[in-house]
C-alpha cells in the first residue's frame, strides 16, 4: 500500500499500538474472543488480535465507552455494531488492506461470534443450520468478492459511511505518530504514554521534532524515545506541560532520566555499554538540535549529562554464552571459545573457518543455479504452452479454459509458463491469479523461478563471500535505477563491471562505495536483475518506487511485490533456517546436526566477517583485511572485533611473527633434543618434535623491535638442522601428494616449511651451512616418514 494512503486511514500498523490499552472492549470479552480463536486454529488466533484492535478502534471512534458480554448479548446492539464494523473493514478510509484481507478479517470476526455463541447467548445465526432465521437472531451473509462486492457488504459500507460525527480524539490516537526515514522505512513513535500524561499539544510539538529527526536519517529508530515515554508516564508527583519550559526543572530531569534509561534499558538485550553509546552518540544530539532548538523543552542550566565512554582496549564485544555455559565470540560462522588450546586454535584458524565458508558457497552456487534454471525453463516452456485467459461473469464466477491447469493435464506447467509470459506478474490479491495457475500457488511461484521469500539468498551469499566489503545495508539500499530511470548501480567499465551503492556508516561524504566484480559475481548480479524483472515491471506500472531497487521479492507466492529492506530475516526466521539447512544437507551430504549448526550461525554479517578474517589468515595483514572489508580507515585493533584475545595472541605469537618480523635462523646441531625425524606415530608426535626443535623466543637481551603492523612484539628464533628440515620437507611432499583434506596441524607446518625454505634459498640468507642442511634434507626426505598422520 502507498504510504500516503496509510496516512489517511484510521487503523495503522500493529506496531502503532504497542502501548495502547483496550479503550472500549472489556478485558473479559477480549479474553473470551482469544480463547475461542486458540481453540479453533493457530491461523485464526494469529489474526484475532489484529481484528480485535480494529473492533476496539471502530467502537472508540463511534463514541462507545464500554463494550462487553452484556452488550454482545443484545440483538439490536450486536447487529448495529456488526454490520457497521463489516462496513469499516471494507472501507479504505478505515484500514489499508487488500480485498482478500478485508474478507478474511470479516470472516474471522463472524467466526469468533459463532464460536462464542456456543457457550454464551450471542444472537447470531449459524449458517450451517437450516433456515428460516429465528426472530431473535441476525445473519452476516459474508461471501468472497469476485467481480465486485456482494450486496450485503455494499450495504454495510453505506451504513458505516453514514455514521457522523466520529470521535476526533479517538481518530487522532488510532492514526498514531507515523514517520518514514530516508530509506523508506516507516515507524510509529510510541508517544501514547506522553499524550496521556501531558496532553495533545505537547505531544504534537514532540512528534513534529521526532518526525524531522527521523525523516532526515537512515536510522530505524530514535534512541531512548520509548524509554522517555515510560519515564514521563511514571514520573512521580504532579507533572505539567509547563514544567518542560522551566530550565530549573530540565536541569533535574535529564540526569534522572539518564539513570532510568541505563538501569531499565531501552530494549531487551541491549548492554549497558550499548545504551551509553546510544545516549552519547545519538540522543544528546536529538535533544540539543531538535527538542531544545525546536522549542519542545527548555535548555537547562547545565550541559546534558554524559555517561562514561567505554572504548578501552579491554572492552569485549560479540560475546555470548552457549547453552553449555561456555563464553564464545559469536561474530563469525564458527563460535570461537574465549579459552582455547593451541590445537583448538589451529583447528579454528586453518580448518573450521574455511570449511564453513566452503560449505555455504557449495550450497549457494547449487541453489542459485537451480533458481536460474527454473527461470530459464519458464521461458522455454512458455513457447509450447497455452496461456489461460482470465474472465468472470457478472456474479463473479470465473470463466475460461480452466482445464489447462487441471492436475491431470500433463501440459499444465507449460500452460502456467505461457500464462505468466502472456500476462506478466499479477498479484493474486488483485487479479485473482489463483484461478490461472496450478495449486498450491506458492509451489507454482517456485516452479516459475520467481523471487519468492529467501530465493535470492544464495546469490547474495556468493556476492558477500567473494566481496566481504559488501554489507547487508549496501545491498538493501542498492538502487538499480535512479529517480530519472537511469541505470546507476551496475556499471560496465573498461576493467569489468562494478557495483555501486551506499554504506551508511561511512558518513554522508564517503557513503558511496564501489565494488569491482569478478566474472562470477558479474553473472550473479545479471541473474538477480533478470529474476526480479517481472515483479519490477509490475511495480513500475503501479508507480511504486520500489521498482528502482535491485532486491525485490514476490514473498510466498503471488503477493504484492515489494523491495527487500531487511535481509537479516532470511537467516534469522526459524522456518527459513530450516529450509536452508535442508538445502545444505541435500547438496553437501553433511549431517543434519552439522547443517543445523552452520545455519544457526549463518547470516550475511557473519559470512562477511569470516571472509574478512580469511583474508587476514592468507595475507597475514590486518591492513589487507581492513581493505577487503571496505573500511575507509585502517585500525590495527580490527582483528579483536572478530576473534577473542587468545586466538589473536596465538596467531601473533606463533604464526604472524614468523612471517612479519625479523627472522633469525640458526643451526641447532648442538641441541640436546635431537631425535631421528622418522617413524612418527601420530600428528601430535610430529607437532611436538617440530615445536621443540624449531620455535624459540629470543632471549630478552638480544630481542629487537622489529615493527609490524600488528605490533606483535618480540622476534622468533628459528632453530634448524638436517633432521627438522627433513621432517618439514617430508611433510611438504606428503601434503602436496594428498588426495583428500589434510588436518590443520599439517597445514600449519606445511606453510611454515614453505616460508623457511624460501628464506634459506633467498639472498637474505647468508648461511651456507643452512643451504647444505636443506640440500641433504631434500635428499633424505620421503612422504613415507610422515605417512597418513596428515589426515588424522
Amino acid at each position: 500500500m502507498d504510504s500516503e494512503i496509510k496516512l489517511q486511514t484510521i487503523v495503522q500498523n500493529a506496531a502503532a499500538y504497542t502501548d495502547h490499552p483496550w479503550f472500549v472492549l472489556s478485558d473479559e470479552l477480549v479474553h473470551e474472543f482469544k480463547k475461542c480463536a486458540s481453540d479453533v486454529s493457530d491461523i485464526l488466533f494469529s489474526t484475532t488480535n489484529r481484528v480485535l484492535h480494529c473492533l476496539d478502534c471502530f467502537l472508540h471512534i463511534c463514541g462507545a465507552e464500554r463494550f462487553g458480554m452484556q452488550e454482545l448479548s443484545k440483538l439490536e446492539v450486536l447487529q448495529w455494531t456488526a454490520e457497521r464494523f463489516i462496513g469499516a473493514l471494507y472501507s479504505p478510509s478505515f484500514i489499508p488492506l487488500t480485498s482478500t484481507s478485508r474478507y478474511r478479517y470479516a470472516e474471522v470476526f463472524r467466526s469468533l461470534l459463532l464460536q462464542l455463541s456456543e457457550r454464551f447467548h450471542i444472537p447470531i445465526w449459524d449458517p450451517s443450520r437450516s433456515p428460516p432465521i429465528p426472530a431473535d437472531r441476525f445473519h452476516l451473509p459474508l461471501s468472497e468478492p469476485r467481480a465486485g462486492l456482494p450486496q450485503f457488504t455494499q450495504e454495510c459500507i453505506k451504513k458505516y459511511k453514514a455514521m457522523t460525527p466520529l470521535n476526533e480524539t479517538a481518530i487522532y490516537l488510532w492514526r498514531g505518530w507515523q514517520s518514514t526515514n530516508m530509506t523508506g522505512k516507516t515507524t510509529w513513535f510510541r508517544l501514547y504514554p506522553i499524550f496521556v500524561r501531558l496532553g495533545k499539544e505537547f505531544t504534537d510539538r514532540l512528534y513534529e521534532q521526532c518526525d524531522r529527526y527521523f525523516s532526515s536519517r537512515r536510522a530505524t529508530r530514535i534512541p531512548a524515545l520509548t524509554s522517555l515515554g515510560k519515564f514521563i508516564a511514571q514520573y512521580p508527583g504532579d507533572l505539567k506541560e509547563s514544567d518542560f519550559s522551566s530550565p530549573a526543572f530540565m536541569t533535574r530531569f535529564w540526569p534522572e532520566f539518564l539513570i532510568f534509561f541505563i538501569t531499565t534499558g531501552d530494549e531487551e538485550g541491549t548492554s549497558i555499554s550499548g545504551l551509553c553509546d546510544s545516549w552519547r552518540a545519538e540522543f544528546v544530539l536529538f535533544v540539543k538540535e531538535f527538542l531544545i532548538e525546536g522549542g519542545v523543552v527548555a535548555q537547562g542550566y547545565s550541559a546534558l549529562p554524559l555517561p562514561p565512554a567505554d572504548r578501552g582496549p579491554d572492552k569485549r564485544t560479540n560475546i555470548r554464552k552457549t547453552d553449555e555455559g561456555i563464553e564464545v565470540h559469536s561474530k563469525l560462522l564458527v563460535n570461537v571459545p574465549l579459552k582455547v588450546t593451541d590445537a583448538e586454535a589451529m583447528n579454528i584458524l586453518f580448518h573450521e573457518l574455511q570449511d564453513n565458508v566452503d560449505i555455504l558457497l557449495l550450497w549457494a552456487r547449487a541453489a542459485a543455479k537451480d533458481l536460474w534454471k527454473r527461470r530459464n525453463r519458464r521461458l522455454e516452456l512458455a513457447k509450447i504452452g497455452t496461456p489461460i485467459e482470465l474472465a468472470v461473469d457478472r456474479k463473479g464466477k470465473i470463466l475460461g479454459t480452466l482445464q489447462l491447469k487441471h492436475p491431470d493435464n500433463p501440459a499444465r506447467w507449460a500452460n502456467a509458463c505461457a500464462t505468466f509470459e502472456r500476462h506478466g506478474y499479477l498479484p493474486n490479491v488483485k487479479e485473482y491469479t489463483g484461478a490461472m495457475y496450478p495449486s498450491p500457488i506458492c509451489e507454482t511461484a517456485k516452479y516459475l523461478g520467481l523471487p519468492t521469500t529467501s530465493a535470492l539468498l544464495p546469490h547474495l551469499t556468493i556476492l558477500v563471500a567473494t566481496h566481504p566489503a559488501i554489507t547487508s545495508a549496501f545491498l538493501e539500499h542498492m538502487e538499480l535505477y535512479d529517480k530519472n530511470g537511469n541505470s546507476c548501480c551496475f556499471v560496465e567499465t573498461d576493467g569489468g563491471h562494478i557495483l555501486r551503492s551506499t554504506k551508511g556508516r561511512k558518513g554522508a561524504e564517503q557513503s558511496w562505495q564501489e565494488i569491482q566484480l569478478t566474472e562470477e559475481t558479474t553473472e550473479i548480479v545479471r541473474q538477480i536483475i533478470a529474476i526480479t524483472q517481472p515483479v519490477r515491471d509490475y511495480l513500475h506500472k503501479e508507480n511504486n518506487d520500489d521498482w528502482r531497487y535491485l532486491l525485490l521479492t514476490s514473498r510466498q507466492g503471488f503477493a504484492n511485490p515489494q523491495r527487500i529492506t531487511r535481509l537479516a530475516t532470511d537467516t534469522s526466521d526459524l522456518s527459513r533456517r530450516a529450509a536452508t539447512a535442508t538445502g545444505i544437507q541435500q547438496i553437501t551430504g553433511r549431517s543434519t546436526v552439522q547443517c543445523e549448526a552452520i545455519v544457526a550461525r549463518f547470516s550475511l554479517s557473519s559470512l562477511r566477517a569470516t571472509a574478512g578474517v580469511l583474508v587476514y589468515l592468507k595475507t597475514k595483514s590486518v591492513r589487507e583485511m581492513s581493505r577487503a572489508l571496505g573500511h575507509t580507515n585502517y585500525k590495527p585493533t580490527l582483528l579483536r572485533r572478530y576473534l577473542p584475545d587468545e586466538i589473536v595472541e596465538f596467531f601473533q605469537e606463533r604464526w604472524i611473527r614468523i612471517f612479519q618480523t625479523s627472522m633469525i635462523v640458526d643451526s641447532m646441531k648442538d641441541s640436546d633434543y635431537l631425535l631421528q625425524a622418522s617413524g612418527f606415530k601420530n600428528i601430535g608426535e610430529l607437532n611436538e618434535f617440530l615445536e621443540n626443535h624449531t620455535l624459540k623466543k629470543l632471549p630478552q637481551v638480544i630481542n629487537t623491535d622489529a615493527g609490524s603492523e600488528d605490533e606483535s612484539g618480540s622476534n622468533v628464533l628459528i632453530g634448524l638442522n638436517v633432521e627438522t628440515l627433513t621432517a618439514l620437507i617430508s611433510l611438504q611432499m606428503c601434503v602436496r601428494q594428498a588426495k583428500r583434506t589434510v588436518n590443520e596441524t599439517a597445514q600449519y607446518w606445511y606453510e611454515f616449511g614453505n616460508h623457511i625454505t624460501k628464506f634459506i634459498e633467498s639472498e637474505s640468507c647468508q648461511r651456507d651451512d643452512l643451504r647444505t642442511y636443506l640440500q641433504i634434507a631434500r635428499e633424505q626426505a620421503s612422504p613415507a616418514q610422515i605417512g597418513e598422520i596428515v589426515h588424522e
